[in-house]
């Protein structure tokens, strides 16, 4: 017994750089949609849109679907109807519950947000996701697609390369470009999952000298490719950056550690509460602050901003798990320890 429980730590400290990643990766969209927000409430400029934001959004995304699609392989062994069935209540359940809970409260509040909603919104969610929950939408059908051809390569490859080309006849954040652009990454996760599984053995024995090689190399390339882009991060000019980028957040995660670690793998675990809920946070936090006039910096603002979006969430989900309310909620399962409990939720989607 003590032999398999060592044997599932170590198993665990092995792939816990997943949840890292996916930390890493939470954190960037709250601060991408906190960024997003700023600007088009007038509180940052609009020349944030050629800097934070094009670097930014070249990788931050792909790096989501690349790590969904790591979880496909595995996920697939059960079965493709078990496959699907298990993608309805952790995508489209949350996709359904969270599109109906934001687009009421934006509607409600529409004289204070950056775009009032309408109660026609709500029952167009199955054809026009209501910002930012696309994400959801898009993957699910990424995992019908790849419930019916399974992970295979002659298929899934020339596939997802022709989607991207595609993709880039459609206007930008269009849900016909998003479906097609992403792809790749998806695909990409899924194709290198078995090889992923094992690298982290690898990656210790080359350190922070592969962090600071794929940091350069993912600035390099974005800076070179964002004049000739015209800072559109959907051209066939940001594939590189996303490639490196994802590569980059990777090393990243293979290396860090301490207290460091063990927070950014807490918020991975929990990055489909972040993802459903950080919207309400961030929006409140701008509005908050602007009503009792606290500040005019757009640093402070994205600061407290993004913390807020990534700290509230996470404690709500805390709570939510305590009262095992998880599956009601979209975050999945209810289990009997926190860990697993924690493991289990909607950041293995």
């Amino acid at each position: 017994m003590r032999g398999a429980i060592s044997m599932d730590t170590e198993q665990r400290t092995r792939l816990d750089w997943l949840d890292v990643a996916k930390g890493l990766g939470i954190v960037l969209v709250v601060l991408g949609h906190t960024e997003r927000g700023l600007v088009a409430s007038g509180i940052a400029p609009a020349s944030w849109r050629s800097g934070l934001d094009f670097y930014l959004y070249t990788f931050h995304m792909p790096l989501f679907m690349f790590l969904a699609g790591l979880n496909v392989p595995q996920s697939l062994r059960a079965g493709a109807r078990r496959f699907i069935l298990r993608k309805l209540a952790t995508i489209v359940w949350p996709y359904v519950l969270w599109s109906m809970i934001l687009g009421t409260v934006g509607i409600l509040l529409s004289s204070h947000t950056n775009n009032p909603g309408d109660w026609s919104d709500l029952w167009r969610i199955g054809w026009r996701p209501i910002s930012p929950f696309w994400f959801l939408y898009v993957i699910f059908i990424y995992s019908a697609l790849v419930a019916v051809t399974g992970v295979r390569m002659v298929v899934l490859g020339p596939l997802s390369i022709l989607a991207f080309g595609l993709g880039l006849i459609f206007k930008n954040d269009s849900l016909v470009q998003q479906l097609l652009h992403f792809l790749i990454f998806f695909v990409a996760g899924a194709l290198s999952a078995t090889r992923l599984q094992t690298i982290q053995a690898t990656a210790n024995e080359s350190g922070p000298w592969w962090v600071a090689v794929a940091m350069a190399a993912w600035f390099g390339i974005s800076w070179a490719v964002a004049a000739p882009s015209d800072y559109r991060y959907f051209s066939a000019w940001g594939l590189p950056s996303a490639l490196l980028g994802t590569v980059f957040v990777i090393a990243l995660a293979l290396n860090v550690s301490g207290p460091a670690r063990t927070m950014l793998a807490a918020l991975g675990r929990a990055s489909m509460p972040i993802y459903v809920m950080h919207i309400l946070a961030t929006a409140g936090t701008r509005i908050v602050l602007t009503r009792l006039d606290l500040t005019d910096s757009p640093i402070v603002y994205v600061v407290v901003g993004t913390m807020a979006g990534v700290l509230a969430p996470y404690a709500a989900y805390r709570v939510v798990r305590r009262l095992r309310w998880l599956p009601a909620l979209g975050f999945g399962r209810n289990t009997g320890s926190s860990a697993t409990a924690e493991s289990a939720s909607g950041a293995r989607h």
